[in-house]
């Protein structure tokens, strides 16, 4: 731990009653604490306790002249905070084009791996998966039940789909199910990112139009994200089968691990939430 933990908290006061301010998931709120020494960007993550649980936030970490660096986060609700110092590798992730950002989201605790030391980066991710990543790294919370038939309360991640939903990221698959073991596609992914973007407040502007060679398949509904976070830098496409030139989207692909954890680092960059 680098310093000590730091609180914060608002409160309502009336007729010398106090009670505590109670933030919606689609509030965000910037909070900012100092701890001693330079701390270099990437190298340390904020973990911060709600409902009796310790949970990693997205941060920025901004050396000050002397001795000392400011920590920002930006979440909805107040909790205690504090930063700490992390230092992941893995051994499979070199010939990957997102390592650095699988790297970086690591030693903010955001994304763990499949083992102590390999990050599986070509392993394909499920919906439930992907949506509890999301859910972690914009410091979400909820102690709701999921609204969905085939999430148990008892899943591992059903409190964070429950977040999800209230705030508005996620919908069903039909008939009230949400599919949490399906493989989330990469156009399912960039609808959710679009969501997310929007959330924490944030405009992405295209200046630019990208066209993949699949165009025709992408879904009417998931057009538009696909060409904003794509014309951002956000998600990228993908090299052609041999014979086939261009760059292609591959909408219903399954996605892999390293593109969920490359292009939620692009996000919360685009959203000023880590550095």
């Amino acid at each position: 731990m680098i310093g000590t933990p730091v609180q914060f908290e608002a409160n309502w006061v009336v007729n010398n009653s106090i009670q505590s301010i109670k933030i919606p998931n689609n509030v965000f709120i910037k909070r900012s604490f100092t701890i001693p020494g330079h701390v270099q960007p990437g190298t340390a993550g904020v973990l911060y306790e709600a409902n009796g649980k310790v949970s990693p936030i997205a941060s920025v970490f901004k050396a000050q002249e002397g001795d000392s660096t400011i920590v920002t986060v930006s979440r909805p609700g107040f909790s205690v905070y504090a930063a700490v110092n992390r230092k992941v590798s893995f051994s499979d992730i070199s010939g990957s084009s997102a390592a650095a950002h699988i790297t970086a989201l690591a030693n903010k605790f955001i994304i763990e791996g499949t083992s102590a030391d390999k990050f599986s980066p070509n392993n394909s991710i499920t919906r439930a998966e992907f949506t509890a990543l999301l859910v972690r790294a914009l410091g979400l919370k909820s102690t709701a039940s999921p609204k969905f038939s085939d999430v148990k309360a008892t899943d591992w991640y059903a409190n964070d789909l429950a977040a999800a939903f209230e705030a508005g990221l996620i919908q069903g698959t039909g008939g009230n199910k949400f599919s949490p073991n399906a493989k989330v596609t990469r156009q399912e992914l960039t609808v959710i990112l679009g969501r997310a973007l929007k959330l924490t407040g944030q405009e992405l502007k295209a200046t630019t139009t990208v066209s993949f060679g699949d165009q025709n398949q992408i879904a009417a509904y998931a057009k538009d994200s696909v060409q904003l976070l794509s014309a951002a830098g956000v998600i990228s496409g993908e090299k052609g089968k041999i014979g086939e030139d261009g760059l292609y989207f591959n909408p219903n692909a399954a996605t892999t691990r390293e593109t969920a954890a490359s292009s939620i680092y692009l996000l919360l960059k685009a959203a000023g939430l880590i550095e």
